[in-house]
C-alpha cells in the first residue's frame, strides 16, 4: 500500500517528466485510475486510459492485453501521442503483454524511474526533443537539452559517465565523468570494445550511478558498432530520446 505522501511523490515526478519529455500541445494518455490530479500538465491536455468516448474515466483496467493494445490504437488515431504510468501501475506492462509488445517495437521509453513511473512516446518520431537536435556527431549544439534531460531523469547527487570525448561535452550541471569512445587505438574492434567497458566498469565501481551515450548508434566509431549492443545487453535502460541520447543505469545488471 502506497503512503499518500510517497503517492504524492509519484504524481510530482510524472508530471515533471511529461512536462520534460513531451512539446506543450501534446495530448498525453495517463493510467490515472480515476485521479484528476494525473491529467494537469502545464499545458499538455492529459486523458484518463482507459476512458469513456466523453472522456470520463472508464472505471476499470482492461480486461486483457489485447483490449489495453486497441483501445491505446483508437486514442492514438484521436491524436494521443504519449502514455504516462505512474509507479503504482508499473505492473501494467507485465500483466498486458500485448501493450508491452506494441510499446518495445513501435514506441519510445523517454523517461523510467523507481520514484515516479514510466513514460512513452507511442511512435519513435515523436520522441526526438523537439527543441534542439544534435548534429550526428553527438553533442552537437545540444548542450540545452541535454542538461534539461540529465535533470529530469538523473538526481543532481548522482554521478554519471558520459560515452565522448571530454573537450566535446557540456556541462551537465552533474557530477561526470567521460570516457572516450575511441580511447583504444587498436585497429581489433573487440580489443576497442573490451577497453572502453572496462573504463566503464571502473568508473561503476568508483561509484557512477548513470551512463550516457549521446545520439544514436552513429556516434559511436564503427570499429566499436557491438558497443551500444553490449551496453544495452548489461545495463537496464532508464531514459531514450533519439538523436539526443540514451541514459542507463549502473546500479545493476539488466537481470538483476
Amino acid at each position: 500500500m502506497v503512503s499518500p505522501e510517497s503517492y504524492a511523490t509519484i504524481v510530482e515526478r510524472l508530471r515533471a517528466a511529461v512536462v520534460a519529455h513531451t512539446p506543450p500541445e501534446a495530448i498525453v494518455l495517463v493510467v490515472s485510475r480515476g485521479d484528476a490530479a494525473l491529467l494537469d500538465l502545464s499545458g499538455r491536455t492529459g486523458w484518463h486510459f482507459p476512458r469513456t468516448p466523453d472522456g470520463e474515466y472508464a472505471g476499470y483496467h482492461p480486461r486483457t492485453g489485447q483490449d489495453a493494445l486497441e483501445h491505446l490504437l483508437e486514442l492514438h488515431g484521436q491524436g494521443a501521442r504519449y502514455l504516462a504510468l505512474p509507479q503504482t501501475c508499473r505492473w501494467w506492462l507485465e500483466h498486458y503483454v500485448e501493450l508491452w509488445a506494441h510499446l518495445s517495437g513501435h514506441g519510445a521509453l523517454l523517461w523510467d524511474d523507481q520514484d515516479g513511473g514510466l513514460l512513452y512516446a507511442l511512435e519513435v518520431a515523436d520522441a526526438v526533443d523537439p527543441r534542439s537536435p544534435t548534429d550526428g556527431d553527438g553533442f552537437g549544439a545540444a548542450a540545452g537539452a541535454f542538461r534539461d534531460y540529465v535533470s529530469a531523469l538523473v538526481p543532481r547527487a548522482s554521478r554519471l559517465v558520459v560515452l565522448a570525448q571530454p573537450e566535446t561535452g557540456p556541462e551537465l550541471g552533474i557530477e561526470s565523468v567521460f570516457v572516450n569512445p575511441a580511447v583504444a587505438g587498436s585497429p581489433a574492434a573487440a580489443a576497442d570494445m573490451a577497453a572502453i567497458l572496462s573504463r566503464i566498469d571502473a568508473e561503476r565501481a568508483r561509484g557512477a550511478d548513470f551512463l550516457l551515450v549521446p545520439g544514436g548508434d552513429s556516434a559511436l566509431p564503427p570499429r566499436q558498432a557491438q558497443l551500444s549492443a553490449e551496453i544495452a545487453r548489461r545495463y537496464r535502460l532508464v531514459g531514450w530520446q533519439p538523436h539526443l541520447c540514451r541514459i542507463f543505469s549502473l546500479a545493476g545488471s539488466v537481470s538483476d
